[in-house]
């Protein structure tokens, strides 16, 4: 049944975005921790390549912060006014 009025269409439209585009960018996180762990396993003898390894840890796991801190607003916000 299509949404019977402009707020409901945009909420369903904004609702199938984030369904779509959270899981991606939880991935492309995750892979972005493992990268680093295995720069840092891998290549352990070179200083440069531990550091920039442990970099990419750093900022993957800072945004499968962001992204789980907003995964949980938004469906906080969803209940609360919808």
């Amino acid at each position: 049944m299509p949404p019977s009025t402009f707020k409901g269409l945009v909420q369903d439209v904004f609702l199938v975005i984030l369904a779509r585009a959270i899981p991606v960018i939880g991935g492309i996180a995750l892979l972005l921790v493992l990268w680093g762990a295995a720069t840092v396993i891998f290549q352990g003898g070179s200083e440069e390549a531990v550091r920039d390894g442990k970099q990419r840890i750093f900022w993957g796991i800072i945004a499968l912060f962001v992204m789980l801190s907003v995964w949980g607003l938004v469906a906080l916000l969803t209940e609360t006014f919808f």
